[in-house]
């Protein structure tokens, strides 16, 4: 499949074009050029999020937060994600550690 990355009028911070063959379909063909994207950004924030544990998360997801207190959402890309298990009070707590890196150029 062909993914053509583009940011806005103009500008292209990707080649004209990326050749991947594992593409085959619309939906992960955006997930790689925003991969691209990612990667070859320049201005990035990390953020470390701690959340009770639900679900497994692997690096290199995706994924949507919303930020409360100011109001603000947007999208990160996990680099990393720890699970912390303790015991408190006799009960059994698992935690879960989520770095997120996002790009100020999307």
């Amino acid at each position: 499949m062909r993914v053509l990355v583009s940011r806005g009028a103009g500008d292209k911070l990707a080649p004209e074009v990326i050749f991947d063959s594992l593409c085959n379909t619309q939906a992960v063909g955006v997930e790689r050029g925003m991969s691209y994207l990612y990667d070859e950004g320049f201005n990035k924030e990390i953020y470390v999020i701690t959340l009770p544990y639900r679900v497994p998360i692997y690096p290199g997801y995706l994924v949507a937060v919303h930020h409360g207190a100011v109001g603000e959402s947007f999208v990160g890309r996990v680099t990393a994600h720890e699970i912390q298990v303790t015991k408190e009070n006799g009960a059994i707590v698992a935690n879960s550690t989520i770095t997120l890196e996002r790009s100020l150029e999307i």
